[in-house]
């Protein structure tokens, strides 16, 4: 009996906007509805308003708003290193350090340049650039949307760096003892025939030419 209650309420609910309900008692007391009256006897039944229900909207995807609002970076600069600074690295890596206003939009890119070269492309604030090779370079970076077209873009800097190559540390280099007019040369103790010397033991890992050894003492006449 009362799943029939329920059925009939959500029914008169339904039509409720469209139609005006009536209801009348049959002779053997049972009740029944219509949106058509029979005749006499037959009351109107006044019914509430309709409860409507509106779900709320759908929260939009993780970076979508972002990128609805987004309206251009106010500032995009290489923070270091600095133009013209000195980067002392054996290993070759120069670190860069971007200043991005506001921060980097979800989707967006940064693509890096040295020497008019792309380097690689990152999406990290702080990048390190690795095997360098030693001298003098341009650097400079944009920032790309999803089908790379340019947003932004950093000035140029100049960076020197660097690196201490093998050669630099062995004897016999330009800028270390062991050369031509330094010990362990050819006009001096610890040359080529001498401890130290290439055809000698020890000739390339000291960094002085060894002590040469005194020659015998004359011996005596009879």
């Amino acid at each position: 009996m009362k799943r029939w209650i329920l059925v009939l309420s959500l029914t008169l609910a339904a039509v409720a906007a469209q139609a005006e309900i009536y209801k009348w008692v049959l002779p053997d007391g049972s009740i029944e509805y219509s949106d058509r009256p029979p005749g006499e006897g037959a009351e109107r039944v006044e019914l509430s308003p309709l409860v409507t229900y509106t779900p709320p909207a759908a929260a939009a995807p993780a970076g979508t708003a972002g990128a609805a609002e987004f309206d251009g970076y106010d500032s995009f600069t290489i923070a270091s290193p600095a133009n013209d600074e000195a980067v002392r690295d054996n290993a070759g890596d120069v670190t860069l350090n971007f200043n991005i206003i506001p921060t980097l939009v979800q989707g967006h890119a940064i693509d890096i340049f040295m020497d008019e070269r792309k380097f690689g492309r990152s999406t990290a604030a702080v990048v390190t650039l690795s095997n360098v090779e030693r001298g003098s370079h341009q650097i400079y970076a944009t920032i790309v949307d999803e089908t790379g077209a340019e947003l932004a873009r950093t000035g140029t800097v100049t960076v020197h760096l660097q690196r201490v190559s093998v050669d630099d540390e062995t004897i016999g280099g330009p800028e270390n003892p062991g050369g031509p007019e330094s010990p362990g040369g050819p006009e001096s103790p610890g040359g080529s025939r001498s401890p130290g010397g290439p055809k000698s033991p020890g000739g390339v890992q000291p960094r002085f030419g060894a002590t040469p050894t005194p020659p015998p003492a004359p011996a005596s006449s009879p």
